[in-house]
């Protein structure tokens, strides 16, 4: 039997089939973040049985890029219920992440329980600036720093 999900997640809706594919993903709303879960599955893991660089590396993307999404569709519509937009899987715009750079700082096993946290610093018309975090209960997995393009700017 695998470990429960942590209270206040609930699984992440998604239009992309890779996110499908790499999942299951997990969110939790919280103001307007939404904080990304995942729990570490031997698919996700590398040959030393600790969660793959590359996975890491989807986890920061996948939750940058949805909490830019928010902000965009906040920046249109302040009065926005961030919850309802999160549910309906719709990223808020056409984006493309630009660059990802990662710090990788320990290490996440199978069972293991990991949450990406991302800010956004700057949104502007055409381009984006954010940070994210991936951690365990106990330990710092990763941090990043990312700029996204805003590929339609009306959105």
């Amino acid at each position: 039997m695998s470990a429960p999900i942590p209270e206040g997640f609930q699984p992440l809706a998604t239009n992309s089939p890779y996110n499908t594919m790499a999942g299951p993903w997990y969110s939790r709303v919280t103001d307007s973040q939404l904080v990304i879960g995942l729990r570490v599955a031997r698919k996700h893991c590398n040959t030393s049985g600790r969660l793959h660089g590359g996975m890491i590396s989807s986890v920061l993307d996948v939750c940058l890029g949805h909490n830019m999404g928010m902000a965009m569709a906040l920046r249109n519509n302040p009065s926005l219920n961030p919850a309802e937009h999160f549910a309906t899987g719709s990223p808020g715009g056409r984006i493309a992440t630009v660059s990802l750079n990662t710090n990788f700082l320990g290490a996440a096993v199978e069972g293991e329980w990991v949450e990406c946290h991302a800010q956004v610093e700057r949104l502007g018309r055409r381009l984006a600036f954010l940070n994210a975090t991936v951690a365990t209960e106990e330990k710092t997995v990763a941090t990043a720093k990312a700029i996204f393009s805003v590929l339609d700017p009306s959105t």
